[in-house]
């Protein structure tokens, strides 16, 4: 354990949160909870949490490594742990940094977002569907050239075989979380 809690240690005295976040998945949550007792030891891991939320939008660095981080919180929702391995899915100090990981990367996307399109937007429900299917239409992937020319006109067997493989792939768990969602609906 002690080796653990070095390696976390140096991972988080270097910037690499993913890698840290990494090391504190194997960690109980008891032991998380007394690791994050040491203020100096939480306020230098908020401290690399908060500077990749701020960096990520410019940095592909800490882009990275919120979405590494990010991904390695949402593949422990989805693993069921060996008996008696450590599975701090519930710690308050791992859902305290997903969450400003999530408010971050959400806050990037609001950026990037052009909400000049919704001041059309009829108030009534009967005219917004026609609306929203129109503005749909209207954006530039929605006859993408990639589909609508390459892969119709140009593409070998080879890019299709690449494109079929690509668009196949889904993660398993995906059709766990969804059924997880569909529990007391009719």
């Amino acid at each position: 354990m002690d080796q653990i809690v070095t390696k976390l240690e140096s991972h988080i005295a270097s910037g690499e949160l993913s890698s840290a976040i990494q090391k504190m998945l194997n960690f109980d949550e008891c032991s998380l909870a007394e690791k994050f007792s040491d203020v100096t030891w939480r306020t230098n891991l908020l401290g690399v949490v908060e500077h990749v939320a701020i960096h990520a939008s410019s940095d592909e660095k800490m882009k990275a490594e919120l979405h590494l981080a990010l991904h390695s919180f949402y593949s422990l929702n989805f693993n069921i742990p060996d008996p008696g391995a450590p599975h701090p899915q519930f710690s308050p100090i791992l859902i305290e940094v997903a969450d400003s990981l999530e408010s971050a990367f959400l806050e990037q996307l609001n950026q990037k977002l052009d909400v000049a399109a919704l001041e059309n937007a009829p108030a009534d429900a009967s005219k917004f569907r026609r609306w929203l299917i129109e503005l749909i239409h209207s954006h530039e992937a929605f006859e993408h050239p990639y589909y609508h020319e390459f892969l119709l006109e140009d593409a070998t067997k080879d890019d299709l075989r690449f494109f079929f493989s690509q668009e196949s792939f889904l993660d398993a768990r995906f059709d766990d979380a969804l059924a997880l969602l569909q529990l007391g609906t009719t």
